[in-house]
This record gives structure tokens, C-alpha cells and sequence, in this order.
């Protein structure tokens, strides 16, 4: 009888031992999971970070356009080129209020003001507003590079939709951008 009992406390020994190993590899298992759930959080605050930041510097080469905008409409220039400014600063506040939709349904502070520091400059030649329009072109340029910079980072349908409904508009802007300086030449 005392041997029936031995032999049943050294398989409840090992019972256990087995238990606790299964037990110590289930817990590693998990950790695994847990470690690579942070991986997959990691990559979307990651993208997220991408996407704020992207979505910022359009907003801001957008209100640096528009002030550009106005300060050509504020000089003397032929009616021609007030209309095509004109609707250039229309299509671009679109894309601004485009891009602030985003941004507090993403919840994502976007600048409201530009700062070019172009306030105070009174511009009378034509060459010097050809300058402002080269300069236009540019900036253009760089959110138009943004726009496409957020359609290949982004994860997000809005933002990618966002993106290219307004590279189009960029596009046809840099072609009315052109006109513009064209027209600026002429009156020479």
C-alpha cells in the first residue's frame, strides 16, 4: 500500500512539473502576442505622425499660396489677371477647408495664418510681381509634392481621397499659375 501511494505522489509530482512548464510556455506565447500587438501600435502612431506632419506643411504651402495670391491681386495689375488670381484664391480656400475637415476629423491642429512676411511690401513693377509668380509656382509645386507624399504613406482612405482630389486641383492650378505669368509678361 505504501508503494501504491509513492508511486501516486511521484505522478502527481510530475503532474505538476508538466503543468507548470505548459503553463511558463503559454505565458511566453502571450508575451510574443502582446509584443507583436506594440509593433502593429507602434506602426500606426508611426503613420499617423506621417500623416499629421504631411497634412500640416500642405496646409501651410496653401496659406503661404493664397497670401501670395492676394498680395498680386493687391497690386496694379490689368483685370485679366484679378480674375485669374481671384479664382486661384477661391479654388485654393476649397482645398483649405478641404484640408480642415481632415484635420478635426483626424484630430489634427493645422495652422490657420501663413507667414511669409510679405504684408508690408508694395510691389508697382510688373517684374517684381513676376517674381512673386515664380514664386507662386513653387510653392504650388511643393504642396502639390505633399499631396503625393500623403498618397503613398497614408493608410487612410479620407486622406488618400483628400490627396488626390486635390492634386488635380494643384495641377489645373499650376497651368492657370502659368496663364497668369503670361499674362503678367504681355504687360511688359
Amino acid at each position: 500500500m505504501r508503494e501504491g501511494i509513492y508511486i501516486l505522489n511521484k505522478l502527481f509530482c510530475l503532474l505538476i512539473c508538466c503543468l507548470l512548464v505548459v503553463r511558463c510556455d503559454f505565458k511566453k506565447d502571450r508575451n510574443e502576442q502582446i509584443d507583436v500587438y506594440d509593433i502593429i501600435d507602434s506602426t500606426r502612431v508611426s503613420t499617423h505622425k506621417d500623416e499629421a506632419r504631411l497634412l500640416v506643411s500642405a496646409t501651410k504651402r496653401n496659406l503661404e499660396v493664397m497670401e501670395l495670391l492676394k498680395l498680386i491681386q493687391t497690386n496694379k495689375v490689368d483685370t485679366i489677371a484679378k480674375k485669374r488670381t481671384s479664382k486661384l484664391v477661391n479654388i485654393h480656400i476649397n482645398i483649405l477647408n478641404y484640408y480642415t475637415e481632415i484635420a478635426q476629423k483626424n484630430l489634427i491642429s493645422i495652422p490657420k495664418f501663413a507667414n511669409l512676411g510679405y504684408d508690408t511690401i508694395i510691389v508697382d513693377e510688373t517684374t517684381e510681381l513676376l517674381k512673386y509668380t515664380d514664386l507662386l509656382v513653387d510653392k504650388i509645386d511643393q504642396q502639390l509634392e505633399l499631396t503625393n507624399q500623403i498618397v503613398s504613406t497614408s493608410r487612410k482612405s479620407d486622406f488618400k481621397v483628400m490627396a488626390f482630389e486635390t492634386r488635380e486641383y494643384l495641377k489645373q492650378n499650376l497651368k492657370e499659375t502659368q496663364l497668369l505669368l503670361d499674362d503678367l509678361t504681355d504687360s511688359l
